[in-house]
């Protein structure tokens, strides 16, 4: 069977648009609003995260390089005691409540004290390390934190007691 071709038709349909294109263009200003808007809040939501986080890894780095500075101090005051100064910071913070750079610091302190008063480095050492533990437990008894402690069993080497006296520990000059 063939097919027959009857012809064309052409349909043409006339619509106004006028309305659907002012919806359009309203529609187009509101994404763009709200665009403009999430990008501001995602301006503040980068600084608020981002900031936090290049401040800690800022305090990071300072904190390792206060390790290092400490360690450092650490070779320096003890010599050939230095490692068992090292060992005995990796205890201060379960045994006394001081952390492991804050010990170093007071053994360096102390140390250093010590053999300018002429003991040896291990000597210097061995009293270091009393005199962290007696800081922490001094802090713990007395409420009080332990850069106070510090300060106060300090005096023992400069004959300043009133720190220590204000703790409560009577001592005397001539005792020193």
């Amino acid at each position: 069977m063939a097919s027959k071709s009857i012809g064309l038709l052409n349909i043409v349909f006339g619509a106004d648009l006028k309305g659907f294109d002012n919806a359009m263009k309203k529609a187009q200003k509101k994404l763009k609003k709200f665009g403009s808007s999430m990008t501001r809040i995602g301006g503040t939501m980068s600084a608020s995260v981002t900031l936090p986080i290049l401040a800690a890894a800022g305090a990071s780095v300072k904190m390792a390089s206060d390790m290092e500075e400490s360690l450092n101090k650490v070779d320096v005051a003890f010599g050939d005691s230095s490692q068992q100064i090292k060992d005995f910071s990796d205890t201060t913070l379960e045994a006394f409540g001081i952390a492991k750079a804050d010990a170093l610091e007071m053994t360096s302190l102390f140390g250093d004290m010590g053999t300018s008063l002429g003991f040896t480095r291990a000597e210097s050492a061995d009293m270091s390390e009393a005199l962290v533990g007696l800081a922490g437990d001094l802090s713990s008894f007395k409420n009080i934190d332990v850069a106070t402690s510090q300060k106060a069993l300090q005096g023992i080497f400069t004959g300043q007691t009133r720190t220590l006296q204000d703790l409560g520990v009577n001592i005397t000059k001539n005792a020193l």
